[in-house]
């Protein structure tokens, strides 16, 4: 499985640069709210799918 920060997973991003900085802070929000500690696996789904753990 691979590994990744929010931060690399927004370099990976191919909308524009602006609606990639709002993915990541609503998923940092979400993630906080529901307790998630570094280290949860999530599933990308797109031009490409994988599961990366979030460090």
């Amino acid at each position: 499985m691979k590994t990744a920060s929010l931060k690399k997973l927004v370099d990976l991003c191919s909308l524009s640069e602006g609606r990639c900085l709002a993915f990541k802070e609503a998923t940092s929000v979400c993630l906080e709210s529901q307790k998630h500690k570094s280290g949860v696996t999530i599933q990308v789904l797109g031009d490409f799918t994988d599961n990366f753990k979030l460090s």
